[in-house]
């Protein structure tokens, strides 16, 4: 009888020898079939190969990391339609040790018994479709269920029930995540919402409101108030509501955060 051990190093060993290895072969062999003129012109792509199969060698690693910590009764073969299109996608996050290690979880996640069936297959398209920052989002909403968010208003001082939006969606993730574009913030939790991540419940609030102060707090909004009302505006508002967490954002995320 076989030893369970063996059968897991072998499983272990499958991923990389079957879909990782030849995938960092094939991009490394397609610089053989260019003409060394044209190749000249194409230095840049030259440098995306090279770092593409780097990102693939790294992400092997963190994966065989990472399967070490699966008790062996419940590692299985993982779906190619999952790991295939997974691997291949790598190469273009060779700059992002974020992207690279949410990779490396859906696919130990889909070798996982515990964790397979909730491993959709539109899982590999969304990463595809995240940027750095979001990757960073998507770490921070592991056990969180909703985001709260407040939108100010500055209210026309005529009567006619006018205003515009001084600020939009904001949130406390500034101080929770270290973005390395946090001006983009809003773009990022908009991508998330067409993504199916999150859902903008505009017409919902949290039941407690300490996120809320303090969200008002890093705004200044006493100070805005001050500044600003009656002169400019004839009152500054408040709207609180939350961003939730779908069922398939949160399948998600269990499945690409360790």
């Amino acid at each position: 009888m076989s030893n369970p051990s063996d059968q897991t190093n072998t499983l272990r060993g499958k991923v990389y020898d079957d879909v990782i290895r030849p995938s960092a072969e094939t991009t490394g062999e397609i610089l053989n079939f260019i003409p060394r003129s044209i190749k000249v012109l194409l230095q840049g792509w030259e440098k995306w190969i090279i770092n593409g199969e780097e990102s693939i060698r790294l992400t092997s690693e963190a994966i065989k990391q990472k399967i070490e910590a699966i008790p062996e009764d419940r590692l299985t073969e993982p779906e190619a339609y999952i790991v295939v299109p997974a691997i291949q996608q790598l190469g273009y996050s060779y700059s992002s040790e974020e992207l690279r290690e949410l990779y490396a979880n859906l696919i130990v996640s889909s070798m996982d018994t515990e964790k397979k069936e909730q491993v959709h297959p539109a899982f590999v398209d969304i990463l595809k479709k995240l940027t750095p920052d979001e990757a960073k989002i998507i770490q921070y909403l592991k056990g969180v269920n909703i985001l709260e968010y407040v939108d100010l208003k500055g209210e026309s001082k005529e009567n006619d029930g006018g205003f515009i939006y001084i600020g939009r969606h904001i949130t406390l993730l500034r101080s929770n995540v270290p973005f390395s574009r946090p001006e983009n913030e809003l773009a990022y939790l908009e991508n998330l919402v067409c993504l199916g991540i999150l859902k903008d419940c505009d017409t919902l609030s949290a039941v407690g409101e300490g996120n809320y102060k303090r969200i008002e707090e890093n705004l200044g909004l006493e100070q805005l108030r001050s500044m600003y009302t009656p002169e400019t505006y004839r009152a500054i508002s408040v709207q609180r509501s939350i961003y939730q967490v779908t069922k398939f954002g949160e399948n998600f995320i269990k499945a690409v955060v360790a």
